[in-house]
């Protein structure tokens, strides 16, 4: 029985060398986040819970400056009114899979830069098991997120497949709700419109392109800047 397992688990390995090592990675960060209860009761955690609550329908009167993009992920959690433990749970299954979507958007960019299979695997493992990244699958900080968006929007720009006008789209509107997440992400918009410069300088081709990818990110970062975020804010404020 044991060898039978193990021929089939070396036969998976080989067939789906990154599936595997993604399930490894998913079950470390898992088991060590499964010992804490809650959040550590620092401001950002508990600012972006209060967003959570406050998206999900409860009213509580915590009005921050924390944007709002993290919390809406959380949400849907706190709305199913699982109870402390199972909705903290839940709040690190989040993160972990925000973790796992960056690394499996950071070997589909290395696939495009780095053919060698080997040394992709190696780059992603080292990733996952990085302490730092398997320690913020536990707290509710936006770091998971920014992660994965920062990655999704890396593949996007460098992508060899479909139309670049779908690509760069894609980039854009990643790079815009990076700033729903996190207020940095204003000086990787900047570094995103310089790269987008650059491309058009390269390839007149790519000016319309590019020209929608920053109309959409300028957008969407406006939008959460004058209506999204004061919504909250006013939602969050004392009534009195």
């Amino acid at each position: 029985m044991n060898s039978e397992f193990v021929g089939k688990a070396s036969h998976l390995s080989q067939r789906h060398p990154m599936a595997v090592l993604l399930s490894a990675v998913a079950v470390l960060h898992v088991i060590v986040n499964l010992q804490f209860s809650g959040p550590t009761y620092t401001a950002d955690e508990i600012g972006y819970l209060y967003n959570a609550l406050t998206l999900s329908g409860a009213k509580i009167e915590a009005a921050s400056s924390y944007h709002l993009g993290y919390a809406l992920f959380l949400a849907p959690i706190f709305a199913l009114q699982l109870g402390d433990w199972a909705t903290w749970i839940g709040i690190v299954f989040v993160n972990t899979a925000f973790l796992l979507g960056a690394l499996y958007f950071v070997n589909a960019t290395l696939k495009v830069i780095l053919p060698d299979e080997g040394g992709r695997l190696w780059a992603i493992g080292l990733c996952g098991i990085y302490p730092a990244m398997v320690a913020f699958s536990g707290y509710a900080f936006t770091q998971p997120a920014i992660t994965f968006f920062f990655a999704l929007a890396c593949y996007a720009l460098v992508r060899n497949k479909g139309s670049e006008t779908q690509n760069l789209t894609v980039f854009g509107l990643t790079v815009g709700f990076l700033y729903w997440i996190h207020p940095t992400a204003l000086a990787l918009a900047v570094a995103a419109i310089l790269a987008l410069s650059f491309r058009c300088y390269v390839s007149r081709s790519s000016v319309f392109a590019s020209a929608l990818a920053v109309a959409l990110m300028v957008t969407l970062m406006l939008l959460h800047k004058f209506i999204a975020h004061p919504a909250l804010v006013d939602a969050m404020a004392p009534q009195n």
